[in-house]
């Protein structure tokens, strides 16, 4: 295996909606990592790198069946955001939960995102904020989708959820040093929505793995 083909493997696949971030985040992960070691673009990974899980679940993917269902506009929709992060990576998902005239409960997940941490060493505190940053962001683009669908969502029916209390306690003190990307979190949400999750409940949790 090349570095090259590794790289494009990843880049051939189509996930516009982020439903295989989880698998994508690992392959991206692997790259970073061989960008580290100086290896060439053409140079043949050794033996003990070719044995990365990457390639086994990307294989398995293609039995991977995504259910998703038509919304429509008389349905009662909440948005219920999670966001996590790893030394490795960090990221964020989207659930939409709709309550029907008859009182039937659908919850599905609607968009998740991933990044790869940046190399320069920073603190998981200022990783898991950038996260928070990269799910309003998220949560703006799928507000926006809505309502070209005709579908309205109240500001109280929009959940935030973090598993850090030090981002938490950031939004609510707006500490100098983190103050741009603080202001950046607030001017899209109510502080009021931000709520700790643990991190064995928090639905974000495997896409930063």
């Amino acid at each position: 295996m090349l570095k090259r083909s590794l790289l494009a493997d990843i880049n051939k696949v189509f996930d516009p909606l982020g439903f295989i971030s989880p698998v994508l985040a690992k392959g991206k992960i692997f790259v970073q990592q061989l960008s580290l070691l100086k290896l060439g673009w053409d140079t043949r990974l050794p033996k003990e790198l070719q044995n990365n899980s990457f390639y086994g679940e990307l294989s398995a993917l293609e039995a991977l069946r995504i259910p998703r269902r038509l919304m429509y506009s008389h349905e009662h929709i909440e948005l219920h955001r999670f966001s996590h992060v790893s030394q490795e990576a960090y990221g964020t998902c989207v659930y939409v939960k709709t309550t029907d005239d008859h009182g039937q409960v659908t919850v599905l997940l609607y968009m998740p995102k991933s990044r790869v941490a940046p190399t320069k060493q920073t603190t998981i505190a200022r990783l898991e904020l950038r996260g928070a940053v990269l799910l309003m962001e998220i949560i703006v683009d799928v507000v926006d989708e809505l309502k070209r669908m005709d579908i309205q969502v109240n500001q109280s029916s929009v959940m935030l959820r973090t598993d850090s209390t030090i981002v938490l306690a950031w939004m609510r003190t707006i500490k100098v040093l983190c103050c741009e990307q603080s202001h950046s979190i607030l001017d899209h949400s109510v502080q009021s929505r931000w709520k700790h999750v643990p991190t064995n409940q928090n639905s974000a949790d495997i896409i930063s793995r």
